[in-house]
């Protein structure tokens, strides 16, 4: 499982209404072009700032975090770490 936290700047305030994406950029073979992956997954914080995502096998994702209110568009990135059988947490800056 892994679980994404997502604050302001300061890092002491969560935010809710985060759009949080999960996915695997992946190289072709010469290197030369990125593309996403099939493995992704989205979600959307709680009031708590978290949002939680079920992966069954372990991999290694970006996250993408953008909250849009008004005319104010905060964003913050990251990568996780997933393992079998265990929860990986993760808190994103959002700027």
């Amino acid at each position: 499982m892994a679980i994404v936290n997502c604050k302001d700047s300061s890092g002491v305030n969560a935010l809710a209404d985060v759009n949080v994406k999960l996915y695997a950029l992946i190289k072709s073979a010469d290197g030369k072009t990125t593309y996403t992956g099939d493995i992704t997954q989205s979600g959307t914080t709680n009031t708590a700032g978290q949002v939680r995502f079920e992966f069954k096998l372990p991999a290694i994702l970006d996250i993408l975090a953008v909250r849009s209110k008004g005319t104010q568009t905060l964003t913050g990135t990251g990568i996780i770490k997933l393992e079998e059988g265990s929860t990986t947490e993760k808190t994103i800056l959002l700027k």
